[in-house]
This record gives C-alpha cells, sequence and structure tokens, in this order.
C-alpha cells in the first residue's frame, strides 16, 4: 500500500495497514523495534511547502544528499548530507529543504522497546556520519526499502525490521563501543559539549568569541575547535550562528518586530551581513520567512 506523505506528494512511501503492524507487535522477531512506515524523497521531485506534523511514532531521518533545516525539540538544526536525526514520538517537527540543493531523504517510523532506548540516548543535533559509518547505513538503508518495494508481507516487514534494527545498533551501541575503546575521555568530552552548546543557549543574543566558549568547555581553542566539530560537524562558532538564526526564526514568526531590529538583538551590526547569514543558514530571505511562516502575512 503506497500513500501520500508528509514530504511529498509523489515520493515513495508505504505505511503499513493496521493489522501488519498489529502482527509486528507481538512478533518473537520484532516485538523489540519494528517499522511501521517507510518514506523516501528523491532530489529530482520538488518538496511541497514546509509540513508541521507532530510525529506519533519515533521517526528516524536521514539525508543522503542535499540540505535542508529542521526544527525539532526546540530547536533549529541545519540538516546536510550524510547527517541523521531521531525525532521522539509527540514531538513536532518542521522539515524545510533547501532550493538551491535538492535532497535526497529517507525517512523511517519505527516503534518497540529498542526504539524507546535509542530515543532516550539519541543527541539533540544532526550527527554526522564519517566514510564507513555513512557507507555502512546507506547500505543498509537501501536494503530496507528494497524490503518495501518487494511488497508488504510479514516476511518482508521482519527482514526490514531486522536490517533497521542492526543499523540503529551500529549507529547508538557501536559508536559507544568505538568510544570506550579510543577514548577514554568520551564522557567528559560529549559533557564539555553539552556545557558548551547551553552557554550558547544562554548567550544567544550577545556575541560569544571562540576562546570564551572553550575556556567555558575547559579546553584549548584549538583543541576545542577540533573537537566540537568531530562531534557536531560545525565549528563552533558555526554553530552559534544557527542557533542565532533559529532565533531570528522565532522572532519573525512570533514578533513583528523589523528586521533590522532582530538583527541588532541578535548581537549582529551588519544587517546585509545578517540577510546573508539567515539565507544562507534557512535557505530563504528573513523576508521570505515570515512571509511563509506567517498566515496573517501571506
Amino acid at each position: 500500500m503506497t500513500q501520500r506523505n508528509a514530504f511529498s506528494p509523489t515520493s515513495q512511501s508505504y505505511i503499513l495497514p493496521d493489522s501488519l503492524v498489529s502482527s509486528l507487535v507481538h512478533d518473537v522477531v520484532c516485538d523489540r523495534l519494528y517499522i511501521s512506515a517507510f518514506f523516501y524523497h528523491s532530489p529530482d521531485v520538488p518538496f511541497e511547502r514546509p509540513q508541521r506534523p507532530a510525529a506519533t511514532e519515533n521517526i528516524f531521518l536521514y539525508i543522503r544528499h542535499g540540505h535542508g533545516s529542521l526544527t525539532a525539540q526546540g530547536n533549529y538544526k541545519r540538516f546536510s548530507a550524510g547527517q541523521y536525526f531521531v525525532v521522539p514520538a509527540g514531538e513536532e517537527y518542521v522539515f524545510t529543504p533547501s532550493r538551491e540543493d535538492p535532497c535526497e531523504l529517507f525517512a523511517l517510523r519505527f516503534c518497540g522497546i529498542m526504539g524507546h532506548d535509542i530515543v532516550k540516548s539519541s543527541p539533540h543535533f544532526a550527527v554526522t556520519l564519517d566514510g564507513e559509518q555513512r557507507r555502512d547505513l546507506e547500505r543498509l538503508l537501501l536494503q530496507v526499502q528494497n524490503c518495501f518495494e518487494r511488497g508488504l508481507t510479514l516476511d518482508n516487514m521482519r527482514y526490514a525490521s531486522c536490517i533497521f534494527a542492526y543499523a540503529l545498533a551500529n549507529l547508538f551501541y557501536g559508536e559507544t563501543i568505538r568510544a570506550d575503546e579510543g577514548n577514554a575521555h568520551a564522557d567528559e568530552g560529549n559533557a564539555a559539549i553539552e556545557a558548551a552548546t547551553q552557554y550558547m543557549r544562554d548567550h544567544v543574543e550577545n556575541r560569544i568569541r571562540l576562546e570564551e566558549l572553550a575556556a567555558h568547555a575547559g579546553y584549548t581553542p584549538t583543541y576545542f575547535s577540533s573537537f566540537f566539530r568531530r562531534k557536531t560537524g560545525y565549528s563552533p562558532i558555526t554553530y552559534f550562528n544557527i542557533m542565532k538564526m533559529q532565533r531570528a526564526c522565532e522572532l519573525l514568526v512570533t514578533t513583528d518586530r523589523r528586521i533590522l531590529d532582530i538583527c541588532v538583538q541578535l548581537g549582529i551590526d551588519d544587517n546585509y551581513y545578517f540577510s546573508r547569514l539567515f539565507t544562507k543558514t534557512i535557505g530563504m530571505s528573513p523576508k521570505q520567512y515570515r512571509k511563509l511562516h506567517t498566515p496573517e502575512a501571506q
């Protein structure tokens, strides 16, 4: 059964019927983790305007090519090729694709005991995969896609769910093992990243230098910058600017302040620079974003 989905009217979309989901819930193979829906979007197909669905189940998102922006769990995230993100059940999210760099996107709804554990351990930012991890995940997702293309039978869905469970286990549990083996200070480093990002959130309307962030995290600027990029896929200042643009999005939609005033509030003196940064990060100008996301302005 192929159905229209929230990403595109012509994207490949499979939503399992309730009877099949019920079988998977009580299945000895899939009771720990099963897929209830699979979506694939080709970069050759244009997206509709951004949606605001609330995920009724956990959702795993992965971009293979292109980029866009994802607002979820109260935060704006630039979402680029080679990155994945997990949206917990019940969370409202908005995915906005880039107009200049078309997206190839996988989205899978999943449930089960293992699924709950995955959600708990998922970071609140899009995770960037390295070459080998990325190739492994893409190979497994294509195998899952092939299962759905063959038909929504119990055996095919069992196999698809097992493949996906292996993919998640490799990402979440395998990464923990690698980190423990290769870095005795992994927990300390993750705590430093959390401390730095929280500091950014608390000072999003101020100016922050790299030296200030590094000192707050307890590292030298050079080491902190390198470590932060490995963990998040961004330099600290780029990440901080993304937070600023997230805040700008909120102000554009929830207030009627002038764009110039929002620019100044966020600690940016140059309105032209602010506009260029916003457009590069969000994929459209501040004026276009306000018009798109404010019904009364349309």
